[in-house]
């Protein structure tokens, strides 16, 4: 599942609210994962909001005779 989120907004007094409504229709109900709102001067294409994700996915577990099988 998501990890992290960090959010680069050009103007976060004008869309702070607008991302985090979004985000929290995306995730649903509280506990969020951590996230980290930064303003930056400008974003590429004068883009309003980039949204960075970390997600972690767990391998899969092959069983030993299974592993020894494939080799």
């Amino acid at each position: 599942g998501l990890r992290a989120a960090h959010r680069y907004l050009s103007d976060p007094h004008r869309y702070a609210p607008m991302v985090d409504n979004a985000l929290a229709e995306l995730w649903g109900k509280p506990p969020y994962p951590p996230r980290t709102m930064v303003e930056v001067q400008r974003l590429f294409d004068d883009d309003i909001v980039e949204i960075d994700s970390m997600f972690y996915a767990p391998a899969k577990k092959v069983s030993a005779w299974k592993a020894s099988r494939a080799a």
